[in-house]
């Protein structure tokens, strides 16, 4: 968990500070970080312990609050582990319906669009499934249930999705501000979306105000997105891709990406500054990726809530940067692997005919060395204790060092 911790930057830390009641976090990211791990030793009534005992009080509080058994003995790697699956697979179960939800709003659009939403989809849930191949096989059952439904009507299938986001909190805004703003990748938002949108915005008990309200929040961020992306005559580039530069961003600010964290993985909003009004968490965590409600739901303690938020953080925090470096080092041996088999299998070199080579210079006669004479040069030899440096390898490469022992299977 304080792996995880230090490898925040300082606006992470900072959101966090500002989660738990400072207004106005300090610059220095070691006086933030102080911030943060005197909370979480107060929270489990454990200031003034080493960093070890807090840790470890504070991933037992957090077993016990989402009712996960655990022998004393156990290993704290895994007991984080259990965290985390236990987490992400309630978390999971929680979004599910939200994602059919959203699902139906992307298969509503342009066929040809669907791949780049779900691509947007699969970033926002990322936080809920801290796993690749987890968020591989969401995204071939997404693909699936988009094709199914491009030429139906999604809604007798999807009442008892919109039953139970219907009955959680903000939920049901949030699935259909990220379902808009997705739409965005078309360009526009269709008309077989609105009407969809329409439809559910009436089963979450919106009425024509707060709809007509929440397309126009989405719409105006689009174009600001679109408008900025656009090169003008003092501004010689711009994005390559406006549509989908501004479709990216305006789901960024609508806060249905966990952008900070994800930040490792996508790298695609390290410029963007969210606003301002928005909560610290919602900045932090994306209130669109579902989390914020899921934890609010789960605990409806604030301060519980805010703890469960950050230990989670934390430790996805640690598996995304376990992952990034098990990627590294294959990447690195593949590379390896594929020089070795390209050198193994090269054909040999042919050699350019060239004249016959002149005959060596005989050297003048030498006077003959005695025997007893000492030789010019003599090999040199570690004195005892000293180690002799061995050749030089043809190539090093330093492995990432893993502080945790993190197993990444979900």
């Amino acid at each position: 968990m304080f792996d995880g911790l230090a490898m925040m930057n300082e606006a992470e830390l900072a959101e966090i500070t500002r989660m738990i009641g400072v207004d106005k976090p300090p610059s220095s990211r070691d006086v933030l970080s102080d911030i943060v791990s005197g909370w979480l030793a107060r929270a489990v009534k454990k200031e003034g312990r080493s960093k070890p005992e807090v840790e470890r009080a504070v991933l037992e509080w957090t077993a016990h609050a989402f009712r996960i058994p655990f022998e004393p003995s156990i290993d704290t790697n895994d007991l984080e582990r259990a965290i985390r699956r236990k987490i992400a697979a309630e978390a999971s179960a929680y979004l599910n319906s939200s994602w059919m939800l959203t699902c139906a709003l992307v298969a509503s659009g342009k066929v040809d669009t669907v791949e780049r939403k779900l691509t947007l989809l699969e970033q926002a849930a990322s936080m809920a499934i801290p796993s690749q191949a987890a968020l591989a096989r969401h995204r071939a059952e997404w693909s699936k249930i988009c094709a199914r439904w491009r030429d139906v009507d999604p809604l007798p299938e999807l009442r008892p999705h919109i039953a139970t986001v219907a009955a959680r909190s903000e939920l049901g805004v949030e699935c259909l501000t990220l379902g808009l703003a997705l739409s965005l990748l078309d360009g526009g938002i269709p008309f077989p979306t609105e009407r969809l949108f329409r439809a559910l915005s009436d089963e979450f008990g919106l009425d024509r105000g707060q709809s007509d309200s929440l397309q126009k929040r989405v719409n105006n961020l689009y174009w600001k997105h679109h408008n900025a992306s656009q090169p003008t005559q003092a501004r010689s580039g711009g994005y390559g891709d406006p549509i989908g530069a501004a479709a990216r961003q305006t789901v960024y600010e609508a806060g249905a990406l966990e952008a900070l964290a994800t930040d490792s993985r996508a790298n695609l909003f390290l410029s963007l500054q969210p606003e301002g009004k928005k909560t610290g968490w919602s900045r932090m965590m994306g209130s669109l990726s579902g989390m914020s409600s899921f934890f609010s739901d789960k605990m409806k303690d604030s301060d519980q809530a805010n703890l469960a938020r950050v230990v989670y953080h934390t430790i996805v925090k640690q598996h995304v940067a376990v992952a990034a470096a098990n990627v590294e080092r294959r990447e690195i041996e593949a590379e390896r692997q594929a020089r070795m088999v390209q050198a193994a299998t090269a054909p040999p070199q042919p050699t350019p005919f060239t004249e016959p080579p002149p005959a060596p210079v005989t050297a003048p006669p030498q006077a003959a060395v005695p025997l007893h004479a000492a030789p010019q040069t003599s090999p040199t030899f570690p004195e005892e204790g000293e180690v002799s440096s061995p050749p030089p390898l043809a190539e090093k490469v330093e492995q990432p060092a893993v502080k945790r022992v993190i197993k990444l299977d979900l």
